[in-house]
């Protein structure tokens, strides 16, 4: 059964499943989660070579001196040791075994598994605490690995989706511009500067207006758009759907009263896909033009005015095409056909796309030039905007573009997706412009907060969003991202040749070092010229790496996972280790980015699980990541590579005492520990302080690590294990053999 289809008139139906499991389009679609490493088993497993090189070398050495000796012995004729018949060259090969063995335990066999332990145990930690814990939607956070605990200690970059990460994602129909008016109201505390609040008229006036309008003004076309060109469904309660149905039976345009048309609407809710469509299609119902059913091959609106200007009416139309928005079209269509023959476009999607697809005649009309300049003052004011337009199809014109290329590529094997969204684009020319909707999505509680202790702690926070410019520039002011002692650079270019100028420009012109933040905006656009272009991708690196903030806008999935590509691939211009990598976000479009950085963090968001399924951290809101990396972060970093040193150091402790006394022995390889001594030393004497301070060890507590953030800059920069540190333990490891050997 179709989705949409409804079973009536049976008690029951035998049908059969298919295209479930790992056949569905989400699982098609998601990809293997990507092994990860961190940082610090990277320089571990590095120091472990290292290690393994030195004993190799120490068991040569003590092997070659042992030859030495025993030449020497028996030149002293030393005959009471029996020495007479062993030869100095087989002697010393077969004590490079012996030695080798001595000295194996230099490399502690226990501490993957004590680092695996502790990490187990920090996973846990993390998942049962309660400061992350959201109440309202009963989510607590989550560690879906363990193995990059440590990571969150180090993190340099975060890269944040906005919708749903730094918003709620709760969409509320804020405003809409049609015919050069704006309707609507800003959202309070957050006025536009440019745009009066008076300048707006209320939306209770453009309800009463529609009474005494025709059907076929820019007003009505407006809210048909809103109500047909979305995959919403509608649903209620059974007695609702009877009720309804014997209504609309056998009649493509029903004429009820008043009364039964509110009746009707009343009681229906909609499932939306995207918050987006669901204010939308809730904004059209209040405004007159409400979807009541939906079919398969059929859409019905209840309109508070009919076409021919008379009362209310319930409007059937029949869908011929759903043309399905993607994250590279930025737009969504539908072609539906009414009762009278009349066959309509029907398309909404981002200004950028559309105002290239309008008719000439469309571009230079007022409201256009008006609504353009609404969409600025909506988008200035943190509001996310949509252009919506339509066009009247010939009949022949439509017959011969669904015969000639979108039969064809319903029908492509290989290449589907990309030749439906041709024919899409074909057909989707000479648009009229109808109207510009707002939608307001709100800042999520304690998001400046966090961002500002990310700051504090030295962390480099960069959103990626697809909305526009304006609309990203606003929320970053708005959660502090961007502050007004910031210097603002932009980038928005055309061409690839200009790109690359601005991009040099903007080199000359942001230092390297400055006393006053620098911040970097760039459109989609504008990066992808920069990224085809090898100067321009170097030169975006740098310009932006010198920045406090960036901010990319009207970027694609892949944009945003190249981006974060970029900065975990740089090489820093003064040597030393790349930068630590974090990304954040909620839906699906943010999981090429989750995965690409070094640390995912998906939240558990109104898009569904998918982003927090491929992360390796799932939080409920943005504001607990100031808690998971500068708490759990900063502690599992600072226990982590303490197990690692510490392992390191009790075994060389040990250990070198063979060393020490082989050369009271003649180097003869013989130990001087007894056999259960060498063998519980790890297992039994050394390994439950180790494992307690992995677990519950801090240096710090909780309150003072988020009141201090600073704190963090430890292991932003590495300070507890790299190599001068590693050795600085082994060394001291060898003063302690000494210590315990002669005295």
């Amino acid at each position: 059964m179709l989705r949409g289809c409804q079973l009536r008139n049976t008690e029951f139906v035998h049908g059969v499943v298919l295209y479930a499991g790992h056949e569905t389009k989400l699982m098609q679609n998601s990809t293997a989660r990507v092994s990860k490493i961190s940082n610090v088993e990277k320089v571990a497993n590095y120091q472990i070579v290292l290690m393994f090189v030195l004993e190799i070398t120490l068991a040569a050495l003590a092997a070659m001196g042992s030859g030495i000796w025993i030449s020497a012995a028996k030149k002293d004729n030393t005959t009471y040791l029996g020495l007479h018949d062993v030869e100095p060259t087989p002697y010393a090969f077969s004590n490079f075994f012996t030695f080798f063995i001595l000295f194996n335990n230099l490399i502690p066999i226990s501490l993957y598994v004590s680092m695996e332990l502790v990490k187990f145990g920090q996973a846990y930690l993390i998942s049962s605490d309660l400061t992350m814990y959201h109440a309202a939607s009963d989510t607590p956070a989550e560690a879906l690995t363990s193995d990059l605990n440590e990571e969150l200690g180090q993190i340099q970059y975060v890269f944040a989706d906005k919708t749903g990460t730094l918003t709620e994602n709760l969409m509320a129909f804020a405003g809409i511009s049609i015919d050069s008016v704006m309707y609507g109201s800003l959202p309070s505390g957050n006025k536009n500067s440019r745009g009066p609040q008076h300048d707006l008229v209320p939306l209770s006036q453009l309800k009463a207006s529609l009474a005494v309008r025709d059907a076929s003004s820019p007003h009505w076309k407006a809210l048909l758009t809103l109500a047909l060109c979305h995959t919403v469904l509608p649903s209620a309660d059974a007695s609702h759907d009877e009720a309804l149905g014997e209504t609309l039976a056998g009649h493509a345009e029903a004429r009820p009263s008043p009364t039964e048309m509110a009746a009707s609407v009343a009681g229906i809710k909609y499932q939306a896909e995207s918050p987006d469509e669901g204010a939308l299609v809730h904004a059209a119902r209040e405004l007159g033009c409400a979807l009541v059913d939906r079919m398969p091959r059929s859409m019905t609106v209840a309109m508070a005015r009919g076409r021919s200007g008379s009362g209310p009416s319930f409007v059937e139309y029949e869908l011929l095409h759903v043309l399905e928005f993607t994250s590279a079209r930025k737009r969504m269509s539908v072609i539906v056909r009414n009762s009278a023959g009349s066959i309509l476009l029907l398309t909404k999607g981002a200004d950028t796309v559309i105002l290239p697809a309008l008719a000439e005649t469309s571009k230079a009309s007022p409201a256009l030039l008006a609504g353009l300049v609404h969409i600025e003052m909506f988008a200035e004011a943190g509001l996310r905007t949509l252009m919506c337009a339509v066009r009247e199809l010939e009949r022949e014109t439509y017959e011969a573009w669904k015969a000639e290329h979108f039969d064809p590529a319903a029908r492509a094997l290989e290449h589907r997706d990309d030749k439906l969204a041709a024919a899409a684009a074909i057909i989707e020319t000479e648009l009229e412009y109808v109207c510009v909707t707002a939608i307001e999505d709100k800042l999520q509680e304690g998001v400046s907060d966090t961002i500002s202790l990310l700051r504090k702690a030295g962390i480099n926070v960069w959103v990626l969003t697809g909305d526009k410019q304006g609309t990203a520039i606003n929320i970053a002011m708005s959660c502090e991202l961007l502050t007004p002692a910031m210097q603002l650079h932009v980038a928005n270019e055309d061409t690839a040749e200009a790109t690359v100028a601005r991009l040099v420009a903007l080199e000359k012109l942001v230092p390297v070092e400055s006393e006053q933040e620098q911040a970097f905006v760039i459109d989609g656009h504008t990066l992808f010229h920069a990224l085809e272009d090898k100067v321009g991708a170097a030169t975006f690196e740098e310009v932006s790496t010198r920045c406090r903030a960036v901010i990319v806008c009207r970027a694609t999935p892949l944009q945003k996972a190249s981006v974060v590509k970029m900065v975990r691939v740089r090489k820093p211009p003064g040597g030393g280790p790349r930068a630590l990598t974090l990304a954040i976000g909620d839906g699906s479009n943010d999981v090429s980015m989750i995965q690409a950085a070094h640390v995912g963090v998906g939240i558990s968001g109104r898009e569904g699980l998918q982003a927090a399924r491929a992360a390796d951290y799932a939080i409920a809101q943005f504001r607990y990541l100031a808690v998971l990396l500068l708490k759990h972060g900063a502690w599992s970093y600072q226990r982590t590579t303490m197990v690692i040193n510490y392992s390191f150091y009790k075994n060389i402790a040990l250990y070198l005492i063979q060393l020490w006394f082989a050369f009271f022995n003649g180097l003869s390889g013989q130990t001087l520990f007894e056999r259960w001594t060498i063998s519980l030393f790890n297992v039994l004497f050394t390994s439950l302080p180790i494992l307690v301070h992995g677990l519950y060890n801090a240096e710090f507590s909780a309150s003072t690590q988020l009141l201090f953030p600073e704190l963090y800059w430890a292991g932003r920069n590495r300070e507890l294990f790299n190599t001068k540190v590693f050795w600085s333990w082994c060394a001291n490891a060898v003063f302690h053999s000494l210590v315990l050997y002669f005295l």
